[in-house]
C-alpha cells in the first residue's frame, strides 16, 4: 500500500469524532480521484429513533433537491447499504428503478461513486 494511503487510513482510524474524521476522509477521497465525499450513518432498526448523520461536500443545489424530493426513501445506494457492508459502484444499472435520481446526480456533477 502506498505510504499516503496508510498514513491517511491510520489518521482516520484514530480520529476522535466526525469533525476530525471527515476532513481526513475527504482528503483520502480526493487523493483517489473523487471530487466529492459523503458519509451517512443511520440505524437500520425502526424502533430506534436516532437522527441520521449526513455530512458531504456535494453541491448545495443537489443536497436541497435530494431533501425536497425525499430521494433518501428511494435511493438504491441507501437500500444496498442497509443490507450489505460490501461497497457498491455507482452505475446507471444501479439506478434503473430510479432514473430521476440518476439523472439528478449526473446534472450536478456526481457521475461516479463508490
Amino acid at each position: 500500500m502506498e505510504t499516503w494511503k496508510e498514513s491517511q487510513l491510520k489518521q482516520l482510524t484514530f480520529a476522535k469524532g466526525i469533525d476530525a474524521a471527515y476532513p481526513i476522509l475527504l482528503r483520502f477521497a480526493e487523493n483517489l480521484g473523487f471530487n466529492y465525499c459523503a458519509v451517512s450513518v443511520t440505524s437500520p432498526h425502526r424502533e430506534l429513533h436516532l437522527d441520521t448523520l449526513q455530512i458531504n461536500n456535494y453541491p448545495k443545489e443537489w443536497s436541497t433537491q435530494y431533501d425536497q424530493k425525499n430521494y433518501g426513501k428511494i435511493d438504491p445506494l441507501i437500500a444496498h447499504c442497509n443490507h450489505s457492508m460490501m461497497p457498491i459502484v455507482w452505475s446507471q444499472s444501479v439506478f434503473a428503478q430510479t432514473p430521476q435520481l440518476w439523472q439528478g446526480l449526473q446534472q450536478h456533477g456526481l457521475q461516479h461513486g463508490w
